[in-house]
C-alpha cells in the first residue's frame, strides 16, 4: 500500500464514513441555527466535527499519506468529543437529537443523556477508528499491536487508581492536612505519567502506519 486512496477498499470506506459525518455536521449546522434559541455552542462544535470529516476525506484522497492512520485518529477525537459536548451542552434542546436511549447515574449521580444524535456519531467515530487500525495491522501488525497493548494497561492502571480514591475519598477526610497533601499530590503525579505514558504508546502504535516508512532512506 503505497499511498491511501478512495480507489482501494480501506480508502473508500474512510471517505464515505467521513461524508457522512460531514453531512450529519451540516445538519447539526443547521439544527443549532433554525432552533428556537440559536444553540451557539453546538454550533461550534458542529464546524468543528465539520473541519475535521473535512480532513478525513482529505486523507482517503491520498493526502497527508506520511501518517495516515494517526491522522485518522485525531479525527476520531474530534468527532467523538464534539458530538459529545455539542450534544450535551444543548441541555437536550438538540432537535434532531432523537430520543434518549438512556440516562445514566440515577440516583444521586450526575446524569448523562445518552442520546440517538450520539450514538450515531459515536458509532461513525468507531468505524473511522477501525479503518485506522486496519491500515496499520496491514503494515506493521506485531509493533502496533505490542504499543497499543502497553497503552492499554497503562489506561488500566489509570482507571484503577481514579476509581481507589473515589472509593477511599471519604476516608481523606480523617487524615492530616499535611498528609492529604503529600497524598494528593503523588496521586496526582502518579495519574499524570499513567495518562501521558498511556496516551503516547497508543499515538505510537497509529504512528506504524506511516506510509513512508518502507520507502528506502538516503545512505
Amino acid at each position: 500500500m503505497s499511498q491511501l486512496s478512495i480507489k482501494q477498499p480501506i480508502g473508500l470506506f474512510v471517505g464515505a464514513v467521513n461524508a457522512l459525518i460531514a453531512l450529519s455536521a451540516i445538519a447539526g449546522v443547521a439544527a443549532a441555527l433554525l432552533a428556537a434559541a440559536p444553540l451557539w455552542y453546538m454550533l461550534g462544535f458542529e464546524l468543528v466535527i465539520l473541519v475535521a470529516a473535512a480532513f478525513g476525506l482529505l486523507i482517503a484522497m491520498g493526502r497527508f499519506s506520511d501518517g495516515p492512520a494517526l491522522g485518522l485518529l485525531c479525527i476520531v477525537g474530534a468527532v467523538a468529543a464534539g458530538s459529545v459536548l455539542g450534544d450535551l451542552s444543548t441541555y437536550l434542546a438538540n432537535p434532531i437529537r432523537g430520543p434518549i436511549l438512556h440516562v445514566y447515574g440515577k440516583g444521586g449521580m450526575v446524569e448523562l443523556p445518552i442520546t440517538l444524535f450520539m450514538t450515531l456519531r459515536l458509532a461513525a467515530a468507531g468505524l473511522v477508528a477501525l479503518g485506522a487500525a486496519w491500515i496499520v495491522l496491514s503494515r506493521s501488525p506485531r509493533q502496533a499491536l505490542a504499543s497499543l497493548w502497553r497503552g492499554l494497561v497503562c489506561a488500566g492502571f489509570l482507571l484503577l487508581l481514579l476509581f481507589a480514591v473515589w472509593r477511599l475519598r471519604s476516608h481523606a477526610a480523617g487524615l492530616a492536612p499535611l498528609v492529604r497533601t503529600l497524598g494528593g499530590i503523588t496521586i496526582g503525579v502518579v495519574a499524570l505519567a499513567l495518562t501521558a505514558a498511556a496516551v503516547h504508546f497508543t499515538i505510537r502504535a497509529f504512528e506504524f502506519g506511516r506510509i513512508h516508512d518502507d520507502l528506502p532512506r538516503p545512505g
